[in-house]
């Protein structure tokens, strides 16, 4: 299976589970099942799908907004993830010179970097 299901939305029917499976812990946290076993009841909603990329609990919101976000992590799978300061520079470089796209995901990735060695 290549793609995660997204359910109840007209416009997003799947998205890849690259996006999804580095979070299977929130999806753990949140539906108290693994990502594969609600792929198989038939995913989730661009709501849920979200907040557990997001690592977040679930809450309401509406779709257009939830599936606006979602689409900003699907195009940053492309982007390398980040785990050195040189790393998370070279794709803010990478961003300011339109080598690749800014999403939502791929500067979240920046941020958590950041994060980390600033508790160092």
């Amino acid at each position: 299976m290549d793609a995660f299901p997204i359910r109840h939305d007209p416009q997003i029917h799947s998205i890849p589970w690259a996006v999804i499976v580095p979070h299977e812990q929130q999806a753990l946290i949140n539906h108290r099942k693994p990502l594969a076993e609600l792929a198989e009841r038939g995913g989730l909603t661009p709501c849920e799908a979200l907040a557990v990329i997001e690592g977040r609990p679930w809450e309401r919101m509406s779709y257009s907004a939830a599936r606006q976000r979602l689409t900003d992590y699907v195009r940053g799978v492309g982007c390398p993830e980040p785990h050195t300061l040189a790393d998370a520079a070279r794709v803010l470089e990478w961003m300011r010179d339109g080598q690749i796209e800014v999403t939502r995901g791929a500067f979240d990735a920046v941020l958590r970097v950041l994060h980390n060695e600033r508790g160092r």
